[in-house]
This record gives structure tokens, sequence and C-alpha cells, in this order.
């Protein structure tokens, strides 16, 4: 992920107590991971990033999200939404502690977030690979690290690793930023999920144009996002290997790379 999304997620993570405390509401209980779903909506379909609190959860027909973190938000869900704990980890985290607060039956617990990323987790496969027990003494349904590209170095060092170790991964999650191309989309969810034989989350998408800047207009447009979602999320569904997804929307229009893929207005009524 460029620089761009990086400080977009880090200003996210830091202010997210600000942001939910502000929402008013009761404090959060853990949800069974086999959630109904919000009427109308999946239970694959998740959201994260610009979610803007319960009131967003519900205008987007969410049934799960997350918010790269194992502190639950303070506002009470909707109906059928599933918030999910991630170990980031973030700087100083103390992962045992984290993981014993999250802990919970039948639950699902999302791993390390770009791991390969030097402005996120950026961790060493050794790192990772020495970590990992700690999360499985949890006894939670585990998914991987979540890498910048799941074909990429560290992601398939890391799963030699785990299945050297005998590690527990019940599924993998995966990252994608780019143009609106259907095709070339299916065909790196399919890889990844023939690359390691897991079932398969895509924790973040987007459309993305990532040579957009300040004289540069995105050359996407909400058309073409909402064309590109037509296409793939039928797919989505139909593959019970797929078990969820994860769309990335932005945290303002302001991010030129990505303003076509916002969801919401700032009414909190659709795009």
């Amino acid at each position: 992920m460029t620089n761009a999304f990086v400080m977009t997620r880090r200003r996210f993570i830091r202010h997210a107590a600000a942001a939910t405390a502000m929402a008013g509401s009761l404090p959060l209980g853990f949800e069974s991971a086999a959630a109904r779903p919000v009427q109308g909506g999946s239970s694959k379909k998740g959201i994260c990033g610009g979610i803007r609190g319960a009131q967003g959860l519900a205008a987007l027909k969410a049934s799960w999200f997350y918010t790269w973190g194992a502190r639950a938000p303070a506002y009470r869900l909707p109906t059928g939404v599933e918030w999910i704990p991630q170990i980031f980890p973030h700087e100083k985290e103390d992962i045992a502690k984290s993981c014993e607060r999250v802990k919970t039956k039948d639950g699902w617990l999302l791993g390390f977030n770009e791991p390969d990323h030097p402005g996120q987790a950026n961790l060493s496969v050794e790192r990772a690979v020495a970590q990992w027990p700690i999360l499985e003494r949890t006894g939670m349904n585990l998914v991987s690290p979540g890498v910048t590209w799941a074909p990429n170095r560290w992601m398939k060092d890391f799963m030699a690793r785990a299945i050297a170790e005998k590690f527990r991964i019940d599924a993998v999650a995966i990252h994608w930023y780019a143009a609106p191309n259907p095709d070339a989309f299916m065909k790196y969810v399919r890889q990844a999920h023939e690359a390691y034989g897991k079932p398969v989350w895509i924790t973040e998408f987007a459309v993305a144009d990532k040579r957009a800047d300040k004289n540069h207009p995105n050359k996407f447009n909400a058309g073409h996002v909402a064309e590109f979602l037509r296409e793939v999320l039928p797919q989505l569904e139909k593959l019970d290997w797929v078990q969820r997804y994860c769309w990335y929307v932005p945290h303002g229009s302001n991010n030129i790379r990505m303003a076509s893929s916002m969801l919401l207005n700032p009414d909190l009524t659709l795009t």
C-alpha cells in the first residue's frame, strides 16, 4: 500500500477511540462468528476504513467489519453486524494481552496487517513465525497475515514456514488496490486460493488510480467502480472458498487516488 493509504489508515486507527466515543452509545459485546447478516445484506460482505460508525454500517448493510486492532468500538453495533479483532501489531503492543482480550469461543481473529510493509506491521518472517503460536493459543479461527500482494516473497516464505511448523491457519487474507478490471481481480483471487490451498478472505480491496495526484485527476469515476462491483460481487458470492470480502472505504474525497471508491456521502446517504 502506498504512503497515502498508510497515513489515512494511521489517522483512522489513532482517532478510533475519539470517533466511537462521539457515537454516545453502549459498549460492544462480542458476537458469534456465525452472526446473521443484516437485512438485505450478505454474510460475506464486510467494510473497513471510513465506516462512519454504527450509522454507516447500517447504511452499507455490512455483515462484518474490523478496525485494524484488538480494541472493540465503543458504539453498539447494528443487529447482525460482527466486529472482528486483528493483531496488527501496533508498536509496543503486548500481543499476548491483546489475544487474551479478544479471545472468544468460535470467533475469528485476523493475523498481522501488512507485515511486509515498513509503514504497517513491518515484521520479518522470522518474527511473525515466532509470534504465531500466541495467536493459536486463543483457540480462535485464524486468518493469515494480510500482505500487500499475496504472491510476494514474504507471504510465500511465511506460508512455507507455517507448513513446516504445522501452524493452524484457517483462511488466507489478501489485499487488492488497482484499476477496475474484474477479470484481473478474479484471477488474483483464484491464484491466492490455489497457491495456498486455503479459503480466502479479501480483507481490503477497492478501485484505485495509483498514478493520480493533484496534477493528474483520478481516471476512474463512480460509474467505473459501480460496474466493477456489479461484476465481481456475484462471483465472490458464488465461490464457496471465498469466505468473506471487505471493501476499503476511503476516509474522504481528498484521497485523490481512491475518491471514486467512496460509498458514503457526508450525510451518510449512499454514493
